[in-house]
């Protein structure tokens, strides 16, 4: 990035900067017997005796819907990537307990191949684990972060389609999770800052950051962000217990934020988790039309609704990658722990249909991520897209990447 865009970005910041600071009083939630996860999970409420204070601040630097953007644009191409600075970029040993960075392959890669056959009905993008972003579209992949990368942040750890058909983009800094809205291939401008500190006590082990981790989920509500808090944290817990089953080492929460307003804090849902190494957690699906997201933490996934119709949670399905369905009804999940069959089960809270599900295809190797749109699953596992037909678990078609593939999304139908 050159001096003068630097300078106008670096002023925008300070216009810009919002306090952030936010709180969310809690008391315990008394889930359902079906419902997992019960014990960390908490919900706030007026009567509540405890506090937890999320220091995660949001920088303005062009929210989409307010003042001229600082607009980077970079040279689109869909044969290679090239090396860039921030394929060095590196993060102190603690913060890898909150951000896994891209990792290079070294080699330049090329457009993937795309089988002819596959027809989709909508557009497919593709985080490969170098961070490189990728769109399908017509049977042909092409290259959107080309040229984006700058020394200051890591590539891309994290890419969702926005309802305008723009795409949401993380990178990790050090001092903040950087947000890009890509408009085209090559066309990206930075919308918000979700700045964090770094709290030196915490518990060994678990990701030490106040502020914010670099994954969201895209609903109808809202862009869905993950803000974290640093431990010890104490909550709620079984008469009788251990003092130590009363405490976490960390803890986040779940805020929903205008998509039209980035750079401003959002709402709180009062859903608070604790537990150790949730730095890593994902959000790892949703269903746009119903507000549902999919969390997964490691252990398990979990469902909740983060609308207007609130509803949390739902769970019982422990799987290396999870799709929710368009309607928000079921669930795709490969099943651990070899992480191979995928199986599909109910997400309605009112019905008792079996939440563990059916199997639908089994995957030649470990599946890393899942999307779904119309009858259409698209499943990631290695360097390789299979695209498997629901209900029937006919493949469809397949791509293949060079480098292996992180997270992939459908664009919204609707």
């Amino acid at each position: 990035m050159n001096e003068q865009i630097q300078r106008a970005l670096e002023d925008m910041a300070r216009r810009g900067k919002d306090p952030g600071a936010t709180s969310v009083v809690q008391r315990a939630f008394e889930a359902a017997p079906k419902l997992r996860r019960s014990k960390r999970i908490q919900r706030g409420a007026a009567g509540a005796v405890a506090v937890l204070v999320l220091a995660g601040t949001a920088v303005a630097v062009g929210a989409r819907s307010s003042g001229p953007h600082q607009v980077v644009v970079a040279t689109p191409t869909t044969k290679s990537i090239s090396p860039s600075d921030s394929s060095t970029f590196s993060l102190a040993p603690a913060l890898r307990q909150c951000f896994s960075l891209p990792q290079p392959s070294g080699t330049e890669a090329s457009a993937p191949s795309v089988e002819a056959g596959t027809n989709l009905s909508s557009r497919l993008l593709v985080l490969t684990n170098a961070g490189a972003l990728w769109v399908i579209d017509g049977g042909k992949a092409t290259i959107w972060s080309a040229g984006s990368d700058r020394a200051e942040y890591s590539a891309i750890v994290w890419a969702r389609w926005l309802a305008d058909g723009s795409i949401l983009a993380a990178r990790a800094g050090h001092a903040d999770v950087e947000l890009d809205e890509f408009s085209a291939a090559g066309r990206f401008v930075p919308v918000a800052h979700l700045a964090y500190t770094i709290k030196a006590a915490a518990p060994r082990g678990s990701c030490p950051i106040n502020g914010y981790l670099a994954t969201f989920a895209v609903v109808d509500a809202g862009v869905v962000l993950l803000p974290h808090q640093a431990g010890p944290w104490g909550h709620s817990c079984p008469p009788r217990s251990a003092p130590s089953a009363c405490v976490s080492p960390e803890s986040y929460s779940i805020e929903v934020r205008d998509a039209s307003h980035l750079a401003t804090v959002g709402r709180g849902t009062g859903d608070t988790a604790g537990g150790a190494g949730i730095g890593h957690t994902r959000l790892v699906s949703a269903s746009r039309a119903t507000d549902t997201i999919v969390i997964d933490e490691g252990s398990d996934g979990m469902a909740m609704r983060v609308g207007p119709s609130h509803f949390c949670c739902l769970g019982g399905q422990s799987g290396t990658a999870y799709a929710a369905s368009p309607d928000g009804q079921k669930i795709a999940y490969a099943i651990k722990p070899g992480g191979r069959d995928v199986l599909v089960g109910s997400l309605d809270p009112t019905s008792d249909a079996d939440k563990r599900g059916a199997s639908l295809w089994i995957s030649p190797d470990t599946i890393s991520a899942m999307a779904w749109t119309g009858e259409t699953l698209a499943v990631a596992h290695g360097s390789r897209l299979t695209f498997v037909a629901v209900p029937a678990g006919t493949v469809l078609g397949e791509a293949n990447f060079n480098t292996d593939i992180r997270t992939i999304d459908f664009q919204s139908q609707g």
